[in-house]
């Protein structure tokens, strides 16, 4: 299924199985926009830029954890894609995750203990995005 899809994603919660409220049709659909979203970032690059990539958006990734007040973000809002793929490795070892946010002095400012990743919002902005041809617009924050 392509990213650029008109399908609704409300429709797969109609016949889908749903697996307590964090698991449904919705959450798939849109968890896995994202990660073909990524694959195609992933694949758009040498090896090369791709090592480039990564180090800034770790760099990029860490100011925005730990230098972003919480009165400054929402979960409806989308993220840069570098940050956003940052984030969501980062997520990938939830022990290592919590022990990161948890052992981080500004921890009480941190984006990562008050907010969860902006799953739905992420998708929809990379539609909008992908919709108007304008993939640049990801990675600026």
């Amino acid at each position: 299924m392509s990213i650029r899809s008109s399908i609704d994603p409300k429709e797969y919660n109609k016949n889908s199985p749903t697996l307590d409220t964090v698991v449904t049709g919705e959450s798939c659909f849109y968890y896995i926009s994202l990660l073909k979203t990524f694959h195609d970032l992933r694949k758009s690059m040498t090896n090369d830029e791709y090592i480039i990539f990564v180090y800034a958006a770790v760099w990029r990734y860490t100011e925005f954890l730990f230098n972003t007040r919480p009165d400054a973000y929402t979960n409806s809002m989308a993220l840069p894609l570098d940050i956003a793929y940052v984030w969501h490795a980062h997520m990938l070892n939830p022990f290592q995750y919590y022990e990161d946010i948890a052992k981080q002095p500004s921890r009480e400012c941190s984006i990562g203990i008050h907010f969860d990743f902006p799953l739905k919002a992420m998708v929809i902005w990379i539609l909008m995005i992908a919709r108007n041809g304008h993939m640049l617009r990801l990675f600026m924050g």
